[in-house]
């Protein structure tokens, strides 16, 4: 865990979403297999993989809709079949 002690003001201060550079690092470095990086309400998130790539939260979304759907878990599936 990286920042995980805010002081109530600050809640993205150099940390966060909005700075991954210390996450990249941390993941680069360590043994770590993926890093998740939140801003300070929680409603945006990036990802960092074990070789210190940036993955969108845009990407993110898209890569736990395609996984719903190979198991049938979308309703209605409306994507056509591949």
């Amino acid at each position: 865990m990286l920042h995980d002690e805010p002081d109530g003001r600050n809640i993205n201060a150099d940390c966060g979403s909005t700075h991954i550079e210390q996450l990249v690092e941390e993941v680069r470095r360590g043994s770590h297999a993926i890093g998740f990086a939140f801003d300070g309400d929680g409603d945006r998130v990036l990802a960092v993989d074990r070789n210190g790539e940036v993955v969108d939260g845009d990407e993110l979304l898209a890569l736990a809709t395609l996984h719903l759907r190979e198991r049938g878990a979308l309703s209605g599936n409306a994507w056509p079949s591949p």
